[in-house]
């Protein structure tokens, strides 16, 4: 899985945002933290919607999320625009996307919420709103070819 980072209208490659999590957080544990090309390979045979295994556990009691059934439709390449990195708890966004992949809209009402299961019969874009625990809203989008998946806040858009 490549995960990119917008910056002015193109994409970069930014892994390294993910090592960063994974930096901060084995910081956190008084852990060493894997090096990036030990990061980078264990990365591409992570679960597409689930990389909390990349990261390094806080140490005392932990929460485990379960994605309840199986993923609906592939996320293709996934995106965070800048604002949205900065703002969102990288586990967050990771539990968002685990619960978009199968078909948990977030706080969509019931018309976008029919909108995302026809798209995902007739084709089309799919959209899920989540908000993190410091109440920030965003969005995830998946394009309909599937190819790109966005993570962003609405200001953004």
């Amino acid at each position: 899985m490549d995960v990119l980072i917008s910056r002015e209208n193109h994409m970069k490659p930014a892994t390294d945002v993910l090592y960063k999590a994974h930096q901060l957080q084995a910081d956190r544990c008084g852990q060493p933290a894997l090096s990036r090309g030990e990061f980078r390979a264990r990365l591409p045979a992570t679960y597409e919607t689930d990389l909390t295994g990349l990261l390094v556990p806080r140490p005392g009691p932990t929460v485990q999320i379960k994605v309840l059934g199986e993923p609906k439709f592939q996320l293709g390449q996934v995106c965070i625009t800048p604002n949205a990195a900065q703002a969102l708890p990288a586990s967050e966004v990771l539990a968002a996307l685990a619960r978009h992949a199968t078909g948990d809209w977030g706080a969509l009402d019931e018309h976008d919420q029919r909108e995302n299961d026809r798209a995902l019969l007739q084709g089309g874009r799919i959209v899920s709103v989540y908000t993190v625990s410091t109440g920030q809203k965003f969005w995830v989008i998946t394009e309909a070819n599937f190819t790109h998946t966005t993570v962003l806040l609405p200001e953004d858009y």
